[in-house]
């Protein structure tokens, strides 16, 4: 696996759209580099998303008490 990941890789590796991971850039969830017009999205920040969506459906489980959880 490449430390630097294309759009499409990232996409394909997330499960998701380019327009949505464009979206995920936009919105600063996601950070990539640059080099002349072409986009990388470091592994690392693949697997940062990864951990703060863990993070939030954590929290979110923690806030709603009584709720049964999905694992």
């Amino acid at each position: 696996m490449p430390l630097l990941l294309t759009v499409n890789q990232a996409a394909d590796l997330l499960g998701m759209g380019r327009s949505t991971l464009y979206e995920l850039l936009d919105a600063g969830e996601l950070r990539s580099v640059k080099r002349g017009a072409s986009r990388r999205i470091p592994l690392k920040e693949v697997d940062r998303y990864i951990d703060r969506l863990l993070d939030r459906q954590n929290h979110e489980r923690e806030r709603a008490p009584g709720v049964p959880s999905a694992s």
